[in-house]
């Protein structure tokens, strides 16, 4: 049930991000591993990155975020 309610806050956090920017989220995607994750160099068991695909402006972009274990994102947009 924990990990349910933390992608559902996840979730919502990205949506939040992207109604900030003026962006709408196309994609969202787990990545798994410990090492080089994205723009990550290490990702512990308990922290979740996700790649993002995006649109603003028209255009399409890629962005990555890591959630810590307390739920705080660490955004590379």
């Amino acid at each position: 049930i924990g990990t349910i309610l933390m992608r559902k806050r996840h979730r919502r956090l990205l949506e939040e991000k992207m109604d900030s920017m003026g962006a709408m989220l196309i994609d969202s995607q787990v990545k798994l591993g410990l090492f080089n994750v994205g723009p990550f160099k290490f990702v512990s068991r308990y922290q979740t990155v996700y790649r993002l695909e995006y649109s603003i402006n028209g255009d399409i972009k890629e962005g990555w975020v890591k959630f810590t274990a307390w739920g705080e994102p660490d955004w590379r947009l």
